[in-house]
């Protein structure tokens, strides 16, 4: 599974870049990020994000197909999300807005 958090959804992506996602990873699920800038939220959402991506994880544990995140890392949140994520060995790809 790919979790896409960001900002375009996947029926936005081109047409071969989507097929190659699905290839490689199967389903793609988007979870876009809010726009947060108070540290309390930034830290808040990032624990709720994280959650709910080792959560939709654990749904497809049992399939072939490798489990990634594909976000962009401008925003303190995405940078907070992306060091939780790499340090439960969850790999990120990361994505130019």
């Amino acid at each position: 599974m790919l979790i896409n958090l960001t900002e375009i959804s996947s029926e936005e992506l081109n047409k071969n870049v989507r097929k190659r996602f699905e290839e490689n990873y199967g389903s793609i699920l988007d979870m876009p990020l809010p726009v947060v800038t108070d540290e309390k939220s930034i830290i808040e959402y990032a624990e709720n994000y994280f959650m709910r991506i080792t959560a939709a994880f654990d749904t497809c544990a049992n399939e072939p197909k490798p489990n990634v995140v594909c976000m962009n890392i401008e925003t303190e949140l995405e940078k907070k999300l992306m060091s939780m994520l790499l340090a439960s060995s969850i790999e990120v790809i990361l994505s130019c807005s």
